[in-house]
C-alpha cells in the first residue's frame, strides 16, 4: 500500500470490537468509536489490531469533564496563530493543533484535560505483519 502524503498525524493503537457494513467499532483508550472503513476491499475482523489515524487539527483539547478521553498536557507550544498540545492519554502521546487560540481555553504542562476527536477525522489502517 502506498500513501503519497499523510502529513502530520497521530497513529494510535486500537482493536476492532465489531464489524458491520461499511463501518467498524474500534476500542481506543478503553472507549468504543464508530469509524468508516476507508476502502471497500479492506477487510477487518473482530479482535484485529488496527491503527487509528487522526490529524492534530482533528483533535480537540477541552476541560476534563467535557472530553471523551482524559489526559495530561505534557507540553504546550504557542505559535501565535495556533497552539500545539502534546497530551498523554494512557501512555500514548497525542498531538492536538488548535487554530485561533483566542477562541479556546489555554492549558499548560501538567494540566489534566479532556480530549475529543472530530468524528469525520478518524481513519483506520490495518496492522500488517
Amino acid at each position: 500500500m502506498l500513501f503519497r502524503s499523510i502529513g502530520k498525524a497521530n497513529f494510535l493503537r486500537g482493536k476492532i470490537v465489531k464489524v458491520y457494513g461499511s463501518k467498524v467499532d474500534v476500542e481506543l483508550f478503553g472507549k468504543v468509536l464508530n469509524i468508516p472503513i476507508p476502502f471497500e476491499h479492506w477487510e477487518f475482523h473482530t479482535g484485529a489490531p488496527v491503527i487509528v489515524v487522526i490529524r492534530p487539527e482533528g483533535t480537540i483539547v477541552v476541560q476534563t469533564e467535557k472530553g471523551d478521553f482524559t489526559g495530561t498536557v505534557r507540553e504546550t507550544v504557542y505559535l501565535g496563530s495556533k497552539i500545539i498540545y502534546y497530551v498523554e492519554i494512557k501512555g500514548e502521546l497525542v498531538t492536538a493543533e488548535i487554530s485561533n487560540p483566542e477562541e479556546s481555553l489555554r492549558f499548560k504542562a501538567g494540566d489534566m484535560v479532556g480530549v475529543n476527536f472530530k468524528k469525520h477525522s478518524l481513519h483506520i489502517l490495518p496492522v500488517e505483519d
